[in-house]
C-alpha cells in the first residue's frame, strides 16, 4: 500500500512556517527509523517548493533579496522509543546544516500506519 500514500499540503508564513501533512510516513506499519526518514523526505519536498515561491516572489520583487526564509532539513531525529501505532503521538526535530536544529514535528500517527503531522520552523538567525 506505500504507493497509495498521499503527500500533505503547504501553508506557510514568513516568521513562522506551518506545514501540515496527511504524509505517508509509517505506510505499512514501519519503524520509526522508517518514520523519520519519510518525514525527512516529505518535509524536504514541502520546504523546496515553498523556497521556490520564495525565488519566485523575489524575482518578482515582492520579497526582499536578503537571506532565505525557508529552513533546509538534513534530518528529522524522533525519541527511540516513539510507537508508531495508530493513536500515538511524539515530536521529533528537523536537523539542518550544522547539526542546527531548524523545526520541530508534531506527529500523531493515524490508522492504517499513515501520520498526520505539522511542522514549526524555529525562529532566528
Amino acid at each position: 500500500m506505500r504507493g497509495q500514500c498521499r503527500s500533505g499540503r503547504v501553508a506557510g508564513a514568513l516568521l513562522v512556517l506551518v506545514l501540515l501533512g496527511g504524509s505517508g510516513a509509517g505506510c505499512g506499519g514501519e519503524g520509526i527509523g522508517d518514520v523519520e526518514k519519510r518525514l525527512r523526505d516529505e518535509l524536504s519536498d514541502q520546504l523546496d517548493r515553498q523556497r521556490a515561491r520564495e525565488d519566485s516572489l523575489r524575482e518578482s520583487g515582492g520579497l526582499d533579496s536578503g537571506r532565505t526564509l525557508t529552513p533546509t532539513v538534513d534530518r528529522v531525529d524522533c525519541p527511540g522509543g516513539a510507537k508508531t501505532d495508530a493513536g500515538s503521538s511524539f515530536r521529533c526535530r528537523a536537523i539542518g546544516p550544522g547539526d542546527r536544529v531548524v523545526g520541530t514535528l508534531s506527529v500523531t500517527m493515524l490508522g492504517g500506519g499513515k501520520p498526520a503531522w505539522q511542522f514549526t520552523a524555529a525562529v532566528g538567525p
